[in-house]
């Protein structure tokens, strides 16, 4: 099971943050941001009103299904997102 880590920048455009192969993945992401801020994560067509919303510290964990891709907005600003998957 290999595991990987990354950081993304989250900003008011949508970015990928992260891309299964065919055996998918557990993920686990932490936004680091001011109190009070937030990203919202979805699928290809997330927006800040239909993703789920992340709060900052917050830490969470996904299982991605295989082939799919995880991704990110922030309704103003930039925040990191640190990702580390596991295969």
């Amino acid at each position: 099971m290999p595991i990987t880590t990354s950081q993304v920048t989250v900003g008011t455009t949508r970015v990928l943050l992260h891309q299964t192969d065919a055996d998918g993945c557990t993920i686990s992401l932490h936004m680091s941001a001011g109190s009070g801020q937030h990203i919202h994560i979805g699928d290809a067509t997330v927006t800040t009103a239909n993703g789920l919303e992340i709060d900052a510290h917050q830490v969470i964990e996904l299982t991605l299904p295989p082939t799919s891709a995880l991704y990110g907005v922030k309704d103003s600003g930039t925040a990191t997102v640190s990702i580390m998957a596991v295969n």
